[in-house]
C-alpha cells in the first residue's frame, strides 16, 4: 500500500490551537497564531514596530529645506 502525505495543519505558535484559512494570523514576528493571540501584547512580540514605524515616515517624508533669503 502506497502511504499518503498528510497535509501541514497550521497551528498556533503559542496555544496549538488549529487555524484554518480565515482564522489564522501571521505576525511580523514571522508565526502564525490564533484569534486570541493574533495581537503583538497578547504572545510578546519579538518585533520592533517602533523602530520599523520611524524608518517608514523617514522614507515616505524627506526632509524639506527652502533656500535662506538674503538679509536686508
Amino acid at each position: 500500500p502506497v502511504k499518503q502525505k498528510k497535509k501541514q495543519v497550521k497551528r498556533c505558535y503559542l496555544c496549538g490551537k488549529k487555524t484554518g484559512l480565515a482564522t489564522s494570523y501571521q505576525c511580523r514576528c514571522g508565526d502564525n497564531f490564533c484569534a486570541t493571540h493574533r495581537y503583538a501584547e497578547s504572545h510578546d512580540c519579538c518585533f520592533d514596530y517602533k523602530t520599523e514605524g520611524k524608518k517608514l515616515l523617514e522614507q515616505n517624508n524627506p526632509v524639506v529645506t527652502a533656500p535662506k533669503l538674503p538679509k536686508i
